[in-house]
């Protein structure tokens, strides 16, 4: 079961991640070197890359100071200072699988094994910028409500319950079933304002009218989303096709306006501009690519939408959390920087 608690900062590629970065499931493991629980968990998800293969991505970011477990940041610096010389995953493996308390003699043992260079293991362990990077890693799961190791989040929010192979397993089928179908978008307003709060998987944002049709311009409008989304389609689908036929598209700009009349949706005019060397051939494939975009056929064709209406005390106990940026919560307390 995946809460509303959302995973701050998002995944970037500053994250250590193991399998397909672009997997439509990513699972990110809060833990803890020193913790029992996130030992037992550790073949667990090993066993879920296996089994999802190129649809799954492990993102793991540590946990490092978790009361009462004092070996906890020197095995986490162990394995950055190993990410440095490209073995994070070797040293991460590794410290899980230590058979009992991580201690120096251990982590130096398993330097040798993986052929890291000793001076500069040394020198990475105790440099400010890897302390550093420890901070920001407990900031992250500060922020994302991590109160105890192992915590996990599935495509941006935490999942509740059990962290056995079944449950997980059923999880990221769930999430990857929801992926191939689509996300949900989740819209929530309130009465005494214009602007609405919309929220697809991880990622939140407003919308709202222009002042001049009452609103407080918080936010694009509803038709400057939805050209938005055929703009952002066009583009998308270009830039996806130019990089499976290596076709030399540098860049592409999408321009999407209404051309006037009762309604905007009458007549939309859609400048794209192609940048890139590309040869006739190439301008004529993409061409025609962008008349099929699944968006350009939605609009193109109209899309069958089936409303209902729900109400009353039932509706407003499953009606969704606003996003977490409608109302700021409290600050965290946040672990202090190392001097």
């Amino acid at each position: 079961m995946l809460e509303a608690t959302l995973l701050v900062p998002p995944v970037s590629v500053a994250d250590h991640a193991r399998g397909n970065r672009r997997a439509p499931v990513t699972l990110v493991v809060f833990g803890d070197y020193g913790c029992h629980y996130s030992r037992r968990l550790a073949p667990t998800v090993a066993s879920l890359l296996r089994r999802f293969g190129p649809a799954l991505c492990l993102v793991y970011r540590h946990a490092p100071h978790a009361p009462g477990l004092e070996h906890a940041s020197p095995a986490a610096l162990a394995a950055e200072a190993a990410a440095v010389q490209g073995r994070f995953w070797e040293m991460h493996d590794a410290l899980y699988a230590a058979p009992g308390a991580i201690t120096e003699e251990y982590i130096w043992g398993k330097a040798r094994e993986l052929g890291l260079d000793f001076h500069r293991f040394d020198e990475d362990r105790r440099s400010l910028e890897l302390h550093r990077r420890l901070y920001e890693l407990a900031t992250s799961a500060a922020r994302s409500g991590v109160v105890g190791t192992p915590m996990v989040f599935l495509n941006g929010h935490r999942v509740a319950g059990a962290l056995d192979e079944e449950c997980l397993g059923a999880a990221v089928a769930q999430a990857l079933d929801e992926a191939r179908r689509g996300r949900e978008v989740v819209c929530r307003g309130e009465a005494s304002r214009s602007a609405v709060a919309l929220g697809v998987g991880a990622h939140s944002f407003v919308a709202d009218l222009p002042v001049q049709d009452g609103g407080e311009d918080a936010g694009p409008g509803p038709m400057e989303l939805l050209f938005g989304a055929l703009a952002a389609c066009t583009a998308t689908t270009l830039i996806s096709l130019a990089r499976r036929r290596s076709l030399p598209l540098e860049d592409v700009v999408v321009r999407v306006r209404a051309l006037g009349g009762e309604s905007p949706l009458l007549a939309v005019a859609r400048q794209v501009d192609l940048i890139g060397p590309l040869t006739d051939a190439h301008k004529a494939l993409l061409r025609e690519a962008a008349e099929v975009t699944p968006v350009t056929l939605a609009v193109r064709r109209g899309l069958d939408i089936t409303t209902s209406f729900v109400g009353g005390a039932a509706a407003a106990e499953a009606a969704p959390s606003p996003p977490p940026f409608w109302t700021e919560p409290p600050s965290p307390a946040r672990p202090q920087p190392p001097a």
